[in-house]
């Protein structure tokens, strides 16, 4: 009897060290999950908070470009459309435009130089200015190619004004 009541205790010993054992792992897995899930969150408001720098950074670029071009007596551009694109894309489409903006004399006034600022602007890729033109070729189109833009959906009419005025098209 003795045997058996040592084995009982030893089989009931077990199965309480099983259950602790498993309701241990299953305390320490959750909390894994926890502190994964606040790793990631973190992680995630880290990268924003680098979207939100560099994004403060390009305003800060495209407002230096608008006084400059006050300074120089140009009148002064609305470049939100640029910041908001260049949020989307990543790219820092202000050192295009300011690059352009020191050298205004090479670029030629009417369409071309406003089809130039858009490409430069980022507000419009060369491949889209390609089919624009493709597009008017097959088409025969009586529109402008700036227009073609607009009607094919590349560029916001809105943008296309602010250029056009730039450079007095």
């Amino acid at each position: 009897m003795t045997l058996f009541v040592t084995i009982l205790i030893i089989f009931v010993l077990t199965i309480a060290g099983v259950i602790s054992n498993h309701v241990i792992t299953a305390r320490n897995l959750d909390m894994i999950r926890r502190l994964r899930s606040e790793q990631q969150k973190l992680s995630l408001g880290r990268e924003e908070a680098a979207e939100r720098v560099s994004d403060l950074r390009r305003r800060e670029k495209m407002l230096r470009i608008q006084l400059n071009d006050i300074e120089k007596g140009l009148p002064p551009i609305d470049l939100g459309f640029m910041t908001q694109e260049a949020v989307q894309t990543g790219q820092e489409g202000a050192a295009d435009y300011s690059d352009m903006l020191e050298k205004p004399a090479k670029i030629a006034r009417g369409e071309n130089a406003v089809l130039e600022s858009l490409v430069r602007g980022r507000r419009i890729t060369p491949a889209q200015l390609q089919k624009a033109r493709d597009y008017k070729t097959q088409t025969g189109s009586e529109y402008g190619l700036e227009d073609v833009l607009v009607m094919l959906g590349y560029l916001r009419k809105e943008d296309l004004e602010v250029a056009r005025r730039r450079f007095g098209a």
